[in-house]
């Protein structure tokens, strides 16, 4: 029996210019850029490897669907990973990126996701509560199980 030693981790930032920031401040209608950055983790002992990331928008932004994936340097194809989002009836949009075939990958390579939003007229003054976007990763975590 091998513990398993790697875990994946995501970092979002948005993107200004050449800079990365955790927080921003933007005018209705302006574009926020995100990128993801993430890592391709050890897969020993996979035959199957699930790496999705699930974000939420808060109402006073609305997705672009202008998701880009990168993987070791290279820009992967539209039918290299599926993006699939909602916004319910609050105005909350969530998005799920699934990458596909990720067992493929070589582990250490570096993962870029990119999209964006638009602050729109749902968005919050308020400095401290402003407009949160978050995103979750959701990975396999036991090499014997092929849940979906």
């Amino acid at each position: 029996m091998n513990a398993k030693t790697d875990v994946p981790t995501v970092d979002k930032n948005i993107k200004e210019g050449d800079t990365s920031v955790k927080a921003n401040n933007a005018s209705i209608g302006d574009v926020i850029n995100y990128e993801v950055k993430s890592a391709v983790p050890d897969m020993t002992g996979y035959t199957k490897y699930f790496f999705v990331l699930n974000d939420t928008m808060s109402k006073g932004l609305t997705f672009n669907n202008d998701v880009a994936v990168t993987i070791g340097g290279t820009t992967l194809g539209a039918n290299k990973y599926t993006v699939a989002y909602n916004t319910d009836t609050t105005g909350i949009t969530t998005i799920e990126i699934v990458i596909k075939n990720f067992i493929n990958y070589t582990k250490g390579d570096a993962i870029l996701v990119t999209y964006s939003a638009t602050l729109n007229q749902d968005a919050s003054l308020d400095p401290v509560a402003g407009n949160p976007n978050k995103v979750q990763l959701t990975y396999s975590n036991n090499p014997n199980v092929d849940g979906k």
